[in-house]
């Protein structure tokens, strides 16, 4: 399983939302969303982070002996499920070793109060995903 935990995010501001809407079915043969199971959902602290990989310094994860202390769950779904969950629950995916594909639409949102972070949050998220692939990576969104 790939060892990502809870995203890069922006300490100083609320807790921000995410949803996760399913187009295909995703399981555990195909990466689904695994969770730290039981976490309390007004859990607002941040466990420790770490850089683990020398060539992509602004990469941080969750620190491995937080990793390794967490009751992980799948959540598998089928196409049209959402799940909406705060940035701060320990989550990650592994590869998709299957024959089918994992299309997953990611939505993320931030208090207005806290100004826009829209367009910082992807231009983060398409910078640490370029380091880790080694290339450029593009990314899609809707306004």
């Amino acid at each position: 399983m790939r060892k990502w935990g809870v995203e890069q995010f922006d300490t100083t501001i609320a807790p921000y939302v995410s949803v996760l809407i399913s187009a295909d079915a995703a399981t555990a043969e195909n990466g689904c969303l695994v969770v730290a199971s039981g976490w309390p959902v007004d859990r607002t602290d941040i466990l420790p982070m770490e850089h683990p990989s020398r060539d992509a310094p602004d990469f941080s994860k969750l620190a491995q002996v937080e990793e390794d202390r967490i009751d992980w769950a799948r959540i598998e779904t089928q196409p049209g499920d959402a799940i909406f969950f705060t940035e701060r629950l320990p989550h990650r995916s592994s590869a998709n070793h299957s024959s089918k594909s994992r299309r997953i639409l990611y939505g993320v949102y931030n208090p207005l109060a806290e100004s826009d972070k829209r367009k910082d949050y992807y231009e983060d998220k398409r910078s640490n995903m370029a380091e880790l692939a080694g290339r450029e990576v593009r990314l899609v969104f809707a306004m």
